[in-house]
């Protein structure tokens, strides 16, 4: 399902990541305990952007590959992190 998904659109088709972080399970649960990530989430899925609330919350995900958030999506009482993506991923190195 969209394990299989979310693989696919990290490392062949970047284009099918807003399907791959639609959460149809866990999100509208766990909306009502954090208001703020779901509008963020929300506004930034309308812009295309794949986004999510990762694990439990309050924490938001989003996946872009312009490396930047639509300038119209305000952050305002969020702290942004741009993180690097590890193309390398785990390595096992003799000692």
């Amino acid at each position: 399902g969209r394990a299989a998904l979310a693989v696919h659109a990290l490392t062949a088709k970047p284009e099918l990541l807003l399907a791959a972080t639609d959460d149809r399970l866990h999100q509208s649960y766990r909306a009502p305990a954090y208001p703020a990530s779901t509008e963020l989430v929300a506004t930034l899925r309308a812009r295309g952007v794949a986004a999510a609330v990762s694990g439990a919350g309050p924490t938001v995900l989003a996946l872009t590959t312009a490396g930047i958030l639509p300038a119209d999506v305000g952050v305002e009482g969020f702290d942004v992190f741009e993180l690097p993506v590890d193309l390398a991923g785990v390595q096992v190195a003799a000692q």
